[in-house]
């Protein structure tokens, strides 16, 4: 409806035809231009991929994606900075509660925040 450019549909196959037979990585380089899916995972993969995402359903992407569909030819292409961010805060969302109390969760935030320090 909002675009004339080649469709192309990725089933959810299994894990192992997902990872072995054809990447997600894989499928991101064949020229893909923008990625429309109900899956935050994919939209989170394409978004670090460099390749913008748009999400239909509630998503960890949706910050650096768009929703609507109308603007398929437009699509946000979020800046390098606040994909960081924000590919740091859902990573820093997986530390278990061993990992909080043991100071494990705490040292790797201050590690990368001193690797940012240096960086800039």
């Amino acid at each position: 409806k909002h675009t004339d450019r080649e469709i192309v549909i990725r089933e959810k196959a299994s894990r192992i035809d997902r990872t072995q037979k054809k990447t997600i990585y894989e499928a991101l380089d064949d020229d893909i231009f923008c990625m429309v899916t109900y899956q935050s995972i994919a939209a989170v993969e394409s978004i670090a991929y460099g390749i913008p995402a748009f999400t239909l359903a509630p998503s960890a992407a949706k910050q650096v994606s768009l929703q609507d569909l109308s603007k398929i030819e437009t699509p946000y292409y979020p800046d390098a900075d606040l994909v960081h961010k924000w590919a740091s805060s859902l990573a820093y969302g997986q530390f278990n509660l061993e990992e909080m109390l043991n100071g494990y969760a705490w040292n790797t935030l201050m590690e990368n925040k001193s690797r940012e320090t240096i960086s800039s």
